[in-house]
């Protein structure tokens, strides 16, 4: 989808945005690092911007991804 630097003038990282299509369930989940918790659910657009209206998602990288897919939608229904 896109990229980004997460701390420009800080850091190298930088951070690549992926678009999934077609997901579905798995019978067996891979193993996970140790510590590492993963809660995997779908959301709508709505959805996203309500939980980052309400401060419930609040990070950097989740937000960049939620306006550029928001961006992509408009984009695509424009087209």
């Amino acid at each position: 989808m896109t990229g980004f630097y997460s701390s420009v003038g800080f850091s190298d990282e930088y951070m690549t945005l992926y678009v999934a299509k077609d997901l579905k369930p798995v019978a067996d989940e891979l193993p996970r690092d140790p510590g590492e918790d993963l809660n995997v659910k779908a959301y709508s657009l709505d959805e996203l911007k309500a939980l980052m209206a309400t401060g419930e998602i609040e990070d950097a990288k989740t937000t960049m991804a939620v306006w550029y897919f928001e961006l992509m939608q408009l984009k695509q229904a424009q087209d």
